[in-house]
């Protein structure tokens, strides 16, 4: 390649770079593609600039040099021919804006190919070939400034790293159109400099990392590159302050060196420590740990990103302040599609999928479920499905604060939503429980509990809606049909309200509400239970006298069932309550203090101390039965 080429094609690097080299190479190196969400100012690449042939430095086919060959503020052009010597450590020096072009390097046991050690070191078509254990193909020093390496190559297994920088702390360094592969330690080792911007390289089946990048002070740029098939991480990132890994993939990683079934730190991705996280793009396949694991970041945010037939979980987040999560993929990975330790504020959304996670059997369920999240303050889950998974669908604990809309989850191995936190929940906004083989929906130890808007849970193997040690929930156009156990099941609740909802064609009761030791007050407003396998609605009360409030405001019916069982202590208000006596074994109100009727139908028996009509006028018990069938107009939903 002669100097007005080379010096053409380097100076368009922020561009392209296209063309033949050294007679083998065709190679494209597309331009930084804007991915971030927010803008990452990385420094730009210093542009090649005409330089002289270095004097006194001829390289041809069977040169060799017995002395170390320095490239000082000068080109030097090995037009494909190596360099050779004896007993060189280093074999070259690159310094104060030297540019080394076409060059194949001989490198020698315990020594290294390049060195750049002062000011900037430019590197263009520079490959090393060596004998038995040498060091590196490219080191990097502390006085080193702005290091651009260009198609370098390091593909010989007999090197120890293909690029190292020690401590380079003024170092920038761009990688460009490379390949480094069969390293017998890291394909690029960095540590204490100030930006690594990497593109469109192939850093593969190197004995551990193939980027171990360390205290990076600025920017750490990973894009449209292969970090796959190394002995240990395919990326390995820890204290970088901001970090950016668009389209890449990092793919069967720990191959080598798995001792047992140990999983930790053998991932696709790690990241530790950053300020500013951006994945976009990515594919994390077939590793031996996690595919992405991030650790320790103040704002994360990952997108259009896959994780599958990893052997541990697809995404492990940690002590994140802040993170993103949008339209991700996460399947047939060993133990959860997504795991969140977040800390902070935890953002799921816009059609992100997790789906037959959870192949491990050995492991408790919750660690097989299709997303994960625990001690969280905040939790938003919108437009994503969990299914197949071989455990819950969406398993939540210690959330302070939980929205889940617009969300499904089906056909797991066992409930599809199980939450268990003390702080406010809602569900909100056509979300849906099917087809799960435990309840749809397990909502345990919940302050607050809205569930409001066309949510659903149906076709479960067991219950519908399982609420359990809930201060406060309100139900809204919900509906729970067709599960083989109860629709709508709530223990020691204080508090329910419930308007324009159905429970239908369930197994086992309709509603059923018991209070054990808490008073509660139950609300409805048109609710409807029918067709159900045995009681439309029980209700039974507690231990202590004036336990159990129960108003309703408008009709409730049950309706086609096989009873109708309200046992209170205390006193019942039945206004607007109606019944299918004709279709019942019993329908029947007990109250141990008193029952305020008004306007309530088909009802055979009420038990109580005392019975009043709508005017307070009280009656010899029982009550007399209206005698009015308004089951006989009334049609239960399908839910076909």
């Amino acid at each position: 390649m002669n100097l007005s080429t080379a010096i053409a094609l380097i100076t368009t690097a922020t561009t392209t770079i296209s063309g033949v080299f050294g007679g083998y190479y065709d190679y494209e190196i597309p331009a930084y593609p804007d991915v971030a969400e927010n803008t990452m100012a990385w420094p730009a690449k210093p542009e090649f600039v005409p330089l002289n042939a270095c004097k006194g430095i001829h390289v041809g086919l069977d040169t060799k040099f017995d002395y170390t060959i320095e490239v000082d503020h000068c080109l030097l052009d090995c037009n494909g021919y190596a360099l050779r010597g004896q007993g060189l450590d280093p074999v070259v020096y690159v310094r104060n804006g030297g540019q080394l072009v076409n060059c194949p390097i001989n490198v020698e046991q315990d020594s290294t190919g390049v060195v750049c050690d002062k000011g900037d070191c430019f590197l263009l078509d520079v490959s090393c070939h060596g004998e038995k254990n040498f060091d590196e193909c490219v080191l990097i020093k502390n006085r080193a400034r702005n290091v651009v390496m260009l198609l370098l190559e390091a593909i010989d297994p007999n090197g120890a790293n293909g690029v190292r920088a020690l401590q380079a702390c003024d170092a920038n360094i761009w990688l460009e159109g490379s390949n480094i592969q069969n390293q017998r330690k890291d394909g690029v080792s960095v540590t204490k400099i100030k930006n690594l911007i990497m593109n469109h390289n192939e850093i593969s089946y190197n004995g551990l990392s193939g980027v171990d990048a360390r205290n990076v002070a600025n920017y750490v740029v990973a894009l449209a590159s292969y970090f796959n098939d190394n002995g240990d991480k395919g990326f390995d990132a820890k204290r970088t302050k901001n970090f950016l890994f668009a389209f890449n993939e990092a793919n069967r990683n720990q191959k080598k060196r798995v001792t047992g079934d140990d999983k930790s730190n053998k991932n696709g991705l790690y990241i530790e420590g950053p300020n500013k996280v951006e994945i976009v793009d990515v594919y994390a396949q077939y590793n031996h740990g996690d595919g992405f694991n991030m650790n320790n970041v103040h704002y994360l945010m990952v997108r259009n990103s896959y994780a599958a037939y990893n052997k541990a979980d697809g995404f492990d987040l940690r002590r994140i302040t802040n993170a993103k999560i949008y339209k991700v993929d996460a399947y047939q990975n060993y133990l959860a599609g997504l795991r969140s330790f977040a800390n902070g504020e935890l953002y799921v959304e816009d059609s992100s999928v997790f789906y037959e996670n959870g192949l491990d059997t050995s492991v408790a369920s919750k660690d097989r479920s299709g997303l994960f999240v625990a001690k969280t303050k905040k939790a938003f889950i919108s437009e994503t499905s969990s299914y197949k998974n071989g455990g819950y669908g969406y398993f939540v604990y210690d959330v302070s604060e939980l929205y889940i809309e617009y969300t499904k989850a089906y056909e797991n191995y066992d409930d599809g939503f199980d939450i268990e936190t003390s702080a406010e929940v809602e569900i909100l906004n056509d979300t849906t429980s099917v087809n799960n083989q435990g309840n749809g929906f397990t909502l345990t130890d919940i302050a607050r509990l809205y569930i409001s808007e066309h949510i659903q849970a149906s076709y479960n193997e067991n219950r519908g809606f399982d609420i359990q040690d809930v201060g406060h929930v309100e139900i809204r156009a919900t509906d729970s049909f067709k599960n083989k156990a109860d629709g709508f099941y709530l223990s020691a609740v204080q508090y329910i309200s419930a308007e324009g909802s159905v429970s239908a064609h369930n197994g086992k009761d309709g509603i059923f509400i018991e209070n054990g030791k808490v008073p509660t007050e139950v609300v409805y407003d048109d609710v409807v239970a029918c067709e159900n396998g045995d009681d439309g609605m029980v209700f039974q009360g507690g231990f202590d006298d004036e336990s159990f409030w129960f108003t309703p405001k408008y009709d409730v019916f049950s309706c086609d069932n096989h009873d109708l069982d309200l046992q209170f202590d205390g006193i019942v208000d039945v206004s607007f309550v109606s019944s299918d006596s004709a279709a019942s074994e019993k329908a029947s109100y007990t109250a141990s203090d008193g029952v305020h009727a008004n306007e309530y139908r088909g009802i055979n028996d009420i038990t109580a101390d005392t019975c009043a009509d709508k005017n307070g006028d009280e009656h010899v018990q029982p009550c007399k039965d209206l005698n009015i069938a308004p089951c006989a107009y009334f049609v239960c939903p399908s839910f076909k």
